[in-house]
């Protein structure tokens, strides 16, 4: 999975976890991919690119990248499939930065510094049962 290869890739981490639940009576599934690493701006920092961390996250789901495109899809490309592919919803919290995503909204957070997050969270909300999707429809 494209979201556990950049864990490695990027995050320098201690610790990771990729956590999933169906939610039956709700009718969606969640999936969260948690690292305890370098955020990711830390990740773009150690590349030479300087952002916060609100626009760290803002360029990398604009498919901004601190490696070489000879990569896998990119974040960008993975969320496009699972909100506009399978109508889910996406929270990102890196450091004090925070995203929510969906087909409806946008909503861009700063964490105030006693909430900041050492690492990055990325939680996916998908409704139950998932539809069948070509993935290519949805990947750059």
């Amino acid at each position: 999975n494209e979201l556990v290869d950049n864990i490695y890739q990027h995050s320098d981490f201690k610790n990771a976890l990729v956590m999933a639940q169906r939610y039956e009576n709700k009718k969606f599934t969640e999936i969260c991919f948690f690292d305890d690493g370098i955020t990711i701006k830390g990740s773009f920092l150690k590349n030479g690119i300087k952002f916060n961390d609100t626009e760290a996250i803002i360029q990398a789901l604009k498919g901004v990248s601190s490696k070489n495109k000879e990569r896998g899809y990119g974040l960008s490309s993975n969320l496009n499939l699972f909100i506009n592919g399978l109508g889910g919803e996406v929270l990102i919290i890196s450091g004090i930065g925070a995203i929510y995503w969906s087909k409806t909204a946008q909503k861009i957070y700063k964490l105030p510094d006693i909430y900041k997050l050492k690492g990055t969270l990325i939680s996916i909300r998908i409704p139950y049962p998932v539809k069948m999707v070509d993935i290519y429809d949805y990947i750059d």
